[in-house]
């Protein structure tokens, strides 16, 4: 049962953190430019650690800020957001 709960509730904070740059993905895209330039200003230790804690989220940042086009950027996010929701869902059969 706590199993249960931790899985449902990691799968929600995921979704609300893809939720919120979805988000400003849509209304704000220079707050991801912000979040991006601010990231990489910080020390390298804390990178690291944000990194390891927020790592689909710090790629897709990236990727977001790269000069690719456009089409790639967003199925790259896209599958990025689907894959990481994926492996966290936690009401697939065992």
């Amino acid at each position: 049962m706590a199993e249960t709960v931790f899985n449902v509730t990691v799968f929600f904070v995921a979704a609300i953190l893809w939720a919120a740059f979805g988000t400003l993905l849509l209304w704000r895209q220079g707050d991801l430019s912000d979040l991006w330039n601010t990231f990489r200003a910080q020390h390298w230790l804390l990178q690291g650690i944000e990194f390891v804690l927020l790592l689909p989220w710090v790629i897709a940042l990236w990727i977001w800020n790269t000069s690719w086009w456009l089409w790639v950027r967003v199925v790259l996010v896209l599958g990025l957001a689907w894959v990481n929701l994926n492996m966290f869902w936690p009401w697939r059969g065992r």
